[in-house]
């Protein structure tokens, strides 16, 4: 069983029709699965907190149609494994925001009303666990102000995040494009290995594609070259890992991919990007 997870005596098999996989209802010790909430902690508090839980949701991959549960949740999801993606179009146009381990998630702000008529869509990329922050865990946090600023703090680095994607799909090169987006997803979920950095999480070539907006052949052409000049490799378990260090400029950038396989402005296999995301 996962660390920090609680069987629930109430035998709840979850939820088929919208990706819930069927297994018992289960509870997880929130702060044993993210110890990195309690990191401004003092060490005496979070010996009290490390036994509170929280409702835990687990996700098979496929399309996912967020239902709430009576009295849930009141602050959303916190991911705590796997990979979930936000689709959203305008006009034959979509943008892909995705959310790992550690992201905070509140599924229906998506759906608010705009002028334009946008559609939105959740797909669960890889096999997830969702903790809920319930109402119960909402009370919780009037006395741990330490926790709501951790909450807080990474909504700002998701959107943050966000932002520094869009800019990424602006680079014309496609293999420069993939390998920044590789350093950007690093920086998230990376973790230094032995001079490399190894991303814990699983990437699918679809997933890569959406995110630089190209087709998926594409990507796995631009993939093979990264992994050809040794600046990516693939572990047994899945996880891609990024090798030297990440490009400062450019110009860095263009000398790591530069030579064979370069992409040039006007090539059929990529789409044009145009945004419709929010740059500020």
């Amino acid at each position: 069983m996962d660390a920090g997870v609680v069987r629930s005596a109430s035998g709840n098999r979850g939820d088929r029709r919208h990706g819930d996989a069927a297994w018992p209802e289960m509870r997880v010790r929130i702060f044993e699965a993210d110890p990195r909430l309690l990191a401004t902690v003092p060490t005496e508090a979070q010996r009290r907190l490390r036994g509170v839980t929280v409702p835990v949701r687990v996700l098979k991959p496929g399309p996912w149609v967020p239902r709430m549960r009576a009295g849930e949740p009141a602050l959303g999801f916190l991911v705590l494994e796997g990979v979930i993606s936000l689709q959203t179009d305008l006009f034959g146009r979509t943008a892909v925001e995705i959310m790992g381990p550690g992201d905070p998630m509140l599924p229906g702000e998506e759906s608010d009303p705009g002028i334009l008529s946008f559609e939105s869509r959740w797909r669960v990329v890889t096999k997830s666990r969702l903790a809920v922050l319930d109402p119960s865990f909402k009370a919780k946090l009037r006395v741990m102000p330490d926790v709501t600023e951790a909450l807080m703090r990474r909504t700002r680095e998701s959107a943050r995040a966000l932002r520094r994607q869009h800019a990424i799909v602006g680079i014309p090169d496609v293999a420069q494009r993939l390998l920044a987006m590789l350093w950007h997803l690093g920086d998230r979920w990376g973790r230094p290995e032995k001079g490399t950095v190894v991303l814990e999480v699983r990437l699918t070539h679809d997933l890569l594609a959406e995110l630089v907006h190209c087709a998926r052949e594409t990507v796995t052409r631009r993939l093979k070259l990264l992994r050809e000049k040794r600046l990516v490799t693939s572990r047994n378990d899945g996880f891609l890992v990024l090798h030297g260090l990440p490009p400062i400029q450019q110009k860095e950038l263009a000398a790591f991919v530069a030579s064979t396989g370069r992409f040039e402005p006007g090539q059929s296999d990529v789409t044009e990007v145009t945004s419709t995301l929010d740059s500020t």
